[in-house]
């Protein structure tokens, strides 16, 4: 089980290295080789502590993975090659050349999706480049294109969606995807240029597909495309709302379960002729050959790996083999494609194969002793076996995913054990006469309608049985969602349960005097190690990362932002109303020693924006002040500019064109005018205005501006477009209008709020117009501080809560 430990070691570097990365990427190198060389020390202290030479060894050599996976991500982020066509992204309209991986998905009446191998790239200068990558291309619904076609394409290449849909980017970067392309129609230059054997099988894959049309009405054809290709899409939206509602959407995904039902009836068939042995190689290559039909997508390849690794635990009856191979695919996997980690598709198939490896045997077994209490030995065998797969499997695997399914969609499904006792029997059968009725149905549509009619029924039994049970009103649970925290106790403590469980009460006994043991002897030495290794963590995490970050503090009902540069200055935009409110928030952003503002912002006087500054420079030092008016009759404002006085501090009045370095980010002052005559000290309209810029990306924040400032704005012609929009005036409904939400153009809305507020922020009518425009939307209210960052090209977002 060596193998397991590397590959949780392999795991958790791949977690330290996504963090780091950005460190090495802007050159900042260094950081990431001091904590990797800090690691390797605290692992050659705890080995010395070890008495076992091999013990010391293992504890080094899981140093050392930690380490290799590490840099492994560091090294998958994008560095700016020409030839990668990640680099173009935000640059302009390109022309692509570029090969059909996949048939064109459908999103919409007039859009579709579809994945291209990218060839050969125009920036507009006219020089055509080789480059490497692929793109997900929105294209017209009725573009004419299939699999294996070349085709000429002109467009725009965008970021990954990473802060508006992380779960969405993730599973684009494990399918290899580097950019979005929103594209005009494509000119087809060429049919049929992906080669052998990729072309044959595109073929017969759309044959499959259209057999299966013709032979079976909807949604049992559906079903079917689903079971047999893996394509989910295939099936209605309120279908797949009750197989999930029911716990068994599984069926319909490529999964170890498929892999293993269509080996069990490969096996089955060719064993009176192979023998065992010769019947496991017969399913290993079954289950290979459906991998390269159905396509050779990171999902189905896991699922072969996996599902060939499940059969080879039962026909080798070596549990040990299988964990081992298990730990081995998955660092396989990631070496090939790091951000797999991530994909909830990559977790969910190993959580569930390496439950059915773990837990399904020893279920049966107590179930069998169980049993044999209450019935003849003979029948509770037989009831055993046949209770193995729908059940025992099941639960296996659900106990596995359980956290990953709270964690992801935060609803538990109350049915699942049922419905899959009721469900999975069938599912041999299924697979049996659907393939052999889909086979025939190529050859001659009749026969496979007659063979179809079979398959009909089992397909309509799986439709009723997560229809009727998706009915119950206790069907489905909605949970808090678990944090990753939660998530690991769960595993932590299923583990360490099960290995206690494994032992004999003299091990276990034996084992915790060894503990106690330990902890008086070494533990001074390995804890102290441990917490100046956090030290050294905690100082790296709070370094700047080459990225920009903003957080939008939750501070009540008020405004207050905190900006880090690239280069690490850091600039406050309001204080929100309360100032101990505010030094909590700041607190739980930056490091415990980092006491350093560069600047400090009032966009507007008001006590939302200017109560929590007073006091502020009795714990911050303050390089320099920017107004955008001299206090009037708010006492907060009044305070605060006379403590900014007394301290001698320099105060900039903030008027359009300024522009201020921040260290690898500018932020332009948009507004007020120079001329700010027409708006009345606090007036909200005469907000300071902030467009924070980091190479294709920017922030506009926007204070308490109203229709009438933002009239002001889009009459003085300057940039607004920005991905992210600081929702002004707490989503009054004074403001946000659709002019000027046509002018900024952003992907994400940030309201800071105030819980309950006797205002009514946000007002339902500015949240309408954000929805109709596609906009996502974060509140301080509901998602607490919430934190984005970019490095220019994509956008990330992190939420308190």
């Amino acid at each position: 089980m060596t193998l397991i430990y590397a590959a949780a070691a392999w795991g958790a570097g791949l977690v330290w290295g996504r963090g780091l990365a950005p460190q090495v990427v802007h050159g900042r190198g260094w950081v990431l080789a001091a904590l990797l060389l800090g690691l390797c020390l605290t692992a050659l202290l705890l080995a010395r502590t070890l008495e076992t030479p091999s013990h010391r060894w293992r504890v080094l050599a899981l140093a050392l993975c930690t380490v290799a996976g590490a840099v492994r991500l560091a090294l998958a982020l994008p560095r700016g090659d020409p030839a990668e066509v990640a680099s173009y992204v935000g640059t302009g309209p390109v022309a692509l050349q570029a090969l059909v991986l996949e048939d064109p998905v459908p999103r919409s009446r007039s859009r579709a999706e579809v994945l291209l191998q990218v060839r050969r790239l125009d920036p507009g200068d006219g020089q055509a480049r080789e480059v490497q990558g692929t793109v997900l291309a929105r294209v017209p619904a009725d573009a004419p294109l299939l699999s294996g076609d070349l085709v000429a394409v002109e467009g725009t290449l965008q970021a990954l969606p990473y802060g508006t849909s992380p779960s969405y980017t993730h599973y684009l970067l494990a399918r290899g995807v580097d950019a979005l392309l929103d594209a005009r129609r494509p000119e087809v230059l060429a049919r049929g240029q992906a080669g052998f054997p990729w072309q044959a099988l595109y073929a017969l894959r759309r044959a499959a597909r259209a057999s299966i049309q013709r032979i079976l009405p909807e949604p049992q054809a559906g079903l079917l495309t689903g079971i047999l290709l893996g394509q989910k899409r295939a099936l209605p939206s309120e279908v797949m709302d009750q197989f999930n509602a029911t716990g068994i959407s599984h069926i319909v995904v490529i999964s170890g379960w498929n892999i293993a039902v269509l080996a069990a009836l490969v096996a089955r068939i060719s064993r009176p002729w192979l023998g065992r042995r010769g019947a496991g190689a017969a399913s290993i290559l079954g289950v290979w050959a459906y991998v390269l039909f159905v396509g050779l997508e990171p999902p189905v390849v896991r699922a072969g790996i996996t599902g060939t690794l499940a059969l080879l635990a039962l026909l080798l009856h070596r549990e040990a083999l299988a964990l081992n191979s298990l730990a081995a695919a998955g660092i396989a996997m990631t070496l090939w494609r790091p951000f797999l980690l991530w994909d909830a598709s990559f977790q969910l198939s190993f959580a569930a194969t390496l439950g059915l490896i773990a837990f399904a045997s020893p279920l049966e077994a107590a179930a069998r002793r169980w049993l044999a209490r209450l019935l003849p030995e003979g029948l509770a065998a037989r009831l055993v076996a046949w209770l193995n797969e729908p059940l025992f499997v099941s639960l296996a695997a659900q106990a596995m995913v359980l956290p990953l399914l709270l964690h992801g969609f935060g609803r538990l499904s109350l049915v699942a054990p049922l419905a899959n006792l009721l469900v999975l029997p069938v599912q041999p059968l299924l697979m049996a006469w659907g393939a052999a009725a889909t086979v025939a149905g190529i050859l001659w549509t009749p026969l496979g309608r007659v063979l179809g009619a079979v398959a009909w029924l089992f397909l309509s039994w799986t439709l009723g049985v997560a229809d009727v049970l998706a009915r119950l009103p206790f069907a489905s649970l909605e949970v808090p969602p678990w944090g990753w925290g939660l998530v690991i106790l769960y595993y932590l403590a299923l583990g360490g349960g099960v290995w206690l469980l494994r032992r004999p009460p003299e091990a276990r006994r034996e084992l915790g005097a060894r503990g106690l043991a330990f902890a008086r002897r070494q533990g001074p030495l390995v804890g102290s190690t441990a917490l100046l290794l956090l030290v050294a963590l905690a100082a790296a995490q709070g370094l700047p990362d080459g990225r920009l970050h903003v957080w939008f503090l939750d501070v009540g009902q008020g405004d207050a932002i905190l900006v880090q540069s690239p280069d690490g200055r850091q600039v406050l935009v309001d204080g929100g109303p309360d100032p101990q409110v505010l030094q909590r928030a700041l607190g739980q952003v930056l490091p415990f020693w980092d006491r350093t503002l560069d600047l400090v912002v009032l966009t507007h006087p008001d006590g939302d924006h200017a109560g929590g500054l007073v006091g502020l420079l009795e714990r911050y030092r303050v390089g320099q002040v920017l107004v955008a008016s001299l206090p009037a009759d708010e006492p907060a404002a009044r305070r605060w500019h006379a403590q900014v006085e007394a301290a001698g501090l320099p105060l900039v009045m903030a008027q359009r064109g300024i522009v201020l370095d921040l260290g690898g980010a500018l932020a332009e002052v948009l507004h007020p005018p120079a001329d700010a005559s027409v708006f009345l000290p606090g007036d909200n309209n005469g907000s300071l205005v902030l467009r924070v810029r980091f190479g294709g990306a920017a922030v506009l924040l926007t204070g308490d501006l109203e229709r009438e400032g933002e009239e002001s704005l889009l009459r003085s012609g300057q940039p607004l477009q920005s991905a992210v929009l600081k929702v002004a005036h707490h989503g009054s409904a004074r403001g946000t209008t659709d002019p000027f939400l046509e002018a900024v153009g952003p992907e994400l809305a940030i309201v800071s709020v105030g819980t309950g507020n006797r205002f009514g922020h946000p007002a339902a009518a500015v949240l309408e117009r954000l929805a109709e425009r596609g906009v996502a939307v974060l509140r301080t209210d509901l998602q607490g501080t919430v934190e984005v960052f970019t490095d220019g090209q994509g956008l990330w977002v992190r939420t308190e809560r």
